[in-house]
């Protein structure tokens, strides 16, 4: 283990035992030495013969706790989602951790015996999916040194002091909400744990009773944002906001840095990677009304190069090449087996696959991506990896894309319903349908060279598109484009947002997202317990159906809801 790492995180854990750690919605604060001692108590729970733990993880006090212990009793960690329903089996056959821990659960704590349990190297702390829900095995080897070195970079850079309270607004699962918490557990501030989605009013009421200092969003969440009540921005004790998660529009980004300008608090753009902790970039708020197309500057601690096609530093401005970053928070490597996890070497530069240039006065902003990497709704899908899992059900497809949508190519000649492909990859990444696309071909289109055309195969997915639109009905296809006109504009910006995803219904959104076999006409999006993550996709899939946002519609009935539809409008 590293002990050198392992001893400065119990060591910031411990530097007030009286100051709270972790706030319940409704006031409940847990101290850093009840932290701590519950975490030790975890820690023992497990054994002292040092074992791969899988932890559900979820925003609450015991799982946070659960993860504490773990880390401090030297057992690596997997995070898992909550919201996966069950367990990860096919991982639990492919890594054999030596225990599940499911804090929410009555029997909280499963110890397994396998007749290989797996070797660890000592210095892995964690491990995280670096693939969105596919369910691939490859995972991001972390290190105490990995985790400890980027939260105390996010605090220098954010200056978290130990009087603030994070509220949460991510899935502690994903890379991001989990660098909220580890930040400021290292800083000593508190967190303020909340399953509420951010603009259900219960988020900010809680916010402002609990006087909360920040919250985190990805682009969706500032989507949202702009159209809710504005009266979250002036919250007194509001002192920054994070976006990271993917590309912000840079209108929204000097949006939201003059709207924290007004009423005195800060907007802070971020980027990284699973792979480094994972923050590598942030842009000072000073900048960004004036540099809001970049990803900003280095983590303290960390460096960037740019590099061209042959390996070589690119110095002057305005050349793109591949962001390649250094730092003591780029990952130990991955891991697809458990003999990966003894394996271990010493932080090499990480190539981020991303496309990027230098302005003049050295602030990067990214303008590709090398690799095939799309993020609909923040959530990263590697687009090989998903066509490889497709093809294990779906022989000779093909998938290209955006972060707007997902297009499945496959062959005429193949029998099937097309639906199940989209269905299929909706509860893989448990991402909406309309995400995804399927289009038949007399071929798969291939350039001179052999390889895939997949500019060939995006425009051959806008024609089908478009001429879907045409074919509709005259009557249902006015009243339609009369409602959604200036969302069709907004999307035909976007390389397959020609129009709007079809949804055939709030049922079909609530089904979808929420992945539910029935939805009553009685339900509404809180009763059916949708998350902070699912409300997002909700709202905007809601704002593409109906045209626009209701307010307090995740309390308003199915039905009531389906009322507001421009079809239902128009009889």
């Amino acid at each position: 283990m590293d002990s050198e790492a392992h001893g400065v995180f119990r060591q910031r854990l411990s530097v007030d035992f009286a100051r709270p750690a972790l706030i319940t919605p409704d006031g409940q604060q847990l101290v850093y030495g009840e932290l701590l001692r519950r975490a030790d108590a975890i820690a023992e729970q497990i054994g002292s013969r040092r074992t791969l733990v899988f932890l559900e993880a979820s925003n609450s006090i015991d799982a946070i706790c659960s993860y504490v212990g773990c880390l401090l009793g030297g057992h690596p960690v997997y995070l898992f989602a909550d919201q996966d329903g069950d367990v990860p089996r096919h991982l639990i056959e492919r890594y054999r951790p030596g225990a599940v821990l499911r804090p929410t659960r009555p029997e909280p704590l499963a110890l397994l015996h396998h007749d290989l349990p797996c070797e660890l190297h000592p210095d892995l702390a964690l491990l995280l999916s670096t693939s969105g829900s596919t369910g691939s095995p490859k995972l991001v080897k972390l290190s105490f040194a990995n985790i400890t070195s980027n939260a105390t970079a996010i605090a220098q850079y954010l200056e978290i002091m130990p009087d603030d309270r994070a509220m949460t607004s991510l899935p502690f699962a994903y890379s991001y909400g989990m660098s909220v918490i580890n930040s400021h557990l290292m800083a000593g501030a508190a967190v303020l744990l909340n399953d509420a989605p951010i603009s259900d009013p219960a988020f900010f009421d809680t916010f402002r009773q609990n006087e909360a200092t920040s919250f985190a969003g990805v682009p969706y969440s500032f989507d949202v944002l702009s159209i809710a009540d504005p009266s979250w921005a002036e919250i007194p004790s509001l002192r920054y906001v994070t976006q990271a998660g993917g590309r912000l529009d840079p209108q929204k980004v000097r949006h939201f840095v003059q709207l924290g300008a007004q009423h005195g608090w800060n907007f802070h753009v971020m980027y990284g990677q699973t792979e480094c902790a994972p923050r590598i970039a942030h842009l000072p708020p000073e900048l960004a009304e004036h540099y809001p197309d970049c990803i900003g500057i280095p983590v303290p601690g960390g460096a960037i190069t740019l590099i061209d096609s042959d390996g070589g530093v690119i110095g002057e401005a305005g050349r793109p090449g591949e962001l390649v970053y250094s730092g003591p928070n780029v990952m130990m490597g991955y891991a697809e087996s458990a003999d990966d996890l003894a394996s271990g070497r010493a932080p090499a530069p990480h190539h981020t696959g991303d496309l990027a240039c230098r302005n003049e006065i050295g602030l990067y902003r990214i303008v590709g991506r090398l690799s095939r990497l799309v993020k609909p709704y923040g959530i990263r899908v590697n687009l090989d990896e998903l066509q490889a899992v497709l093809r294990e059900t779906f022989p000779g497809v093909v998938c290209t894309g955006s972060d707007a949508r997902i297009v499945v190519v496959r062959p005429d000649r193949d029998p099937g319903d097309d639906a199940a492909i989209a269905a299929f990859l909706a509860s893989r990444l448990k991402l909406p349908e309309a995400m995804f696309q399927v289009v038949r071909a007399p071929k798969i289109p291939l350039r001179a060279n052999g390889k895939i055309d997949f500019g060939a195969i995006e425009a051959l997915a806008a024609a089908r598109l478009a001429k879907e639109e045409a074919e509709r009905p005259g009557a249902v296809r006015t009243i339609l484009s009369a409602r959604f006109a200036k969302q069709i504009a907004i999307e035909a910006g976007q390389i397959l947002g020609i129009i709007k995803p079809q949804w055939r219904g709030v049922r079909h959104i609530y089904g979808t997202i929420l992945n539910l076999p029935a939805v009553d006409g009685n339900d509404t999006f809180v009763s059916l317990a949708g998350d902070s993550l699912s409300y997002v996709q909700t709202s905007v899939a809601l704002t593409q159906y109906l045209g626009h946002l209701p307010l307090g519609w995740e309390n308003a009935p199915v039905d009531v809801l389906e009322q507001e539809s421009p079809v239902a409008q128009a009889f």
